[in-house]
């Protein structure tokens, strides 16, 4: 499964540090405008921490095309989170 660093945060009790998230765009029909992604966050080892939904507006949608990391983007400021750097 394919993830994607992030800057540290500290989640849960007893509280662990995530560096990774994994997106998943859900798209329920051909014809829709508009989806949700589903979304788990992580440690270094895998262990997931979080999960949760992101919808994706209509705009945001029809703004996708080819680039993944746009909705990865749209995800992680959903969250709050952050790109690690590079």
């Amino acid at each position: 499964m394919n993830t994607i660093e992030i800057q540290p945060i500290t989640l849960g009790l007893p509280a662990k540090t995530a560096t990774r998230i994994m997106v998943r765009p859900v798209i329920l029909s051909t014809k829709d405008l508009d989806c949700y992604t589903y979304y788990e966050v992580s440690t270094e080892v895998g262990e997931i921490l979080a999960t949760g939904e992101c919808p994706i507006t209509e705009e945001q949608y029809a703004n996708w095309g080819s680039d993944n990391t746009y909705i990865e983007d749209i995800v992680i400021a959903y969250l709050g989170l952050g790109r690690a750097q590079e």
